[in-house]
């Protein structure tokens, strides 16, 4: 009885193993087109965002910074906690981490905390970064400096670093971007934090990608003050300092896990990780 049992239960895991192996998709675009889906459908999300790798056009960094900082250390209400500002080289590149813990919810409220960045000074390490468009008529976002008691205003039109585009939107809007000039390839499974995640990978070399990429914007749904931040960083790719880049899709889930960019030489360029994804959690009070 017991053996009958147990030939029962392994015959079940069998199975059940072969129908999860089964449903493991093949197609890499129907893996975008799945996750896309799924992820743009969410009434909100969050996750950790951490990137390292080399910044190859650290004058626009350093300008980018600049802007940044100039106008927090500006405002009264950050002055005399900002000190001298950091001034980023720009004369070479840099190898530069990122880390941030990033929430959207729809329609387009976004909120950043800095965590740590080589992309800012200490006066903005642990600053928190919040948009809502249903405040000041969408024309404002806030910076919030660890050390400021409020936020501090700024113009829709200012430099933002990387905060409006760390919505999963900017992903989608470039795979989709990308597939108009080449198909992508699945280059199979590879763990991504402990867990299955399918690597699809698009060649941008052959040839070059084109600049100005042709993105229907409105169809995405973000507020008009902030396209142009979208329009600005939409043709990163076609830089020529990326030779190919790799998307890597939780097997379980279809959350876009990983972004991994390769210089010409084979070595890494940069590389994103998205982890502690959390769904439909979120409410306007959170931000």
């Amino acid at each position: 009885m017991i053996k009958k049992a147990l030939s029962t239960a392994i015959i079940a895991v069998m199975i059940t193993s072969v129908a999860a192996c089964a449903q493991k998709l093949t197609d890499p675009k129907e893996i975008i087109k799945k996750s896309k889906d799924k992820v743009m459908g969410y009434k909100s999300y969050s996750y950790v965002i951490t990137s390292e790798g080399w910044d190859f056009d650290m004058e626009k960094t350093a300008e980018a910074t600049k802007s940044l900082t100039g106008e927090a250390s500006g405002n009264p209400l950050a002055k005399k906690y900002a000190g001298d500002v950091d001034q980023v080289d720009g004369s070479k590149p840099k190898w530069m981490t990122f880390q941030s813990e990033y929430e959207f919810m729809k329609p387009f409220l976004v909120q950043m905390l800095i965590v740590r960045s080589d992309y800012v000074p200490d006066m903005l390490q642990g600053a928190t970064m919040t948009y809502r468009p249903d405040k000041k008529k969408g024309n404002s976002w806030y910076i919030k400096p660890k050390v400021s008691p409020v936020g501090i205003p700024r113009g829709t039109e200012t430099e933002s670093g990387n905060f409006f585009y760390s919505t999963m939107h900017v992903n989608y809007m470039k795979m989709e971007f990308i597939m108009q000039d080449r198909l992508p390839v699945l280059e199979g499974i590879e763990k991504v934090n402990g867990k299955d995640a399918y690597k699809v990978t698009f060649d941008l070399m052959k040839p070059k990608l084109p600049k100005n990429p042709k993105v229907n914007y409105d169809a995405w749904g973000l507020p008009k003050q902030t396209i142009w931040v979208f329009e600005k960083n939409m043709d990163e790719f076609s830089d020529g300092h990326s030779a190919k880049v790799s998307y890597f899709f939780d097997v379980a889930t279809l959350h876009l896990v990983k972004l991994e960019t390769t210089q010409k030489n084979g070595k890494m360029h940069y590389q994103k990780v998205w982890s502690d994804w959390k769904t439909n959690h979120l409410t306007p009070k959170d931000f």
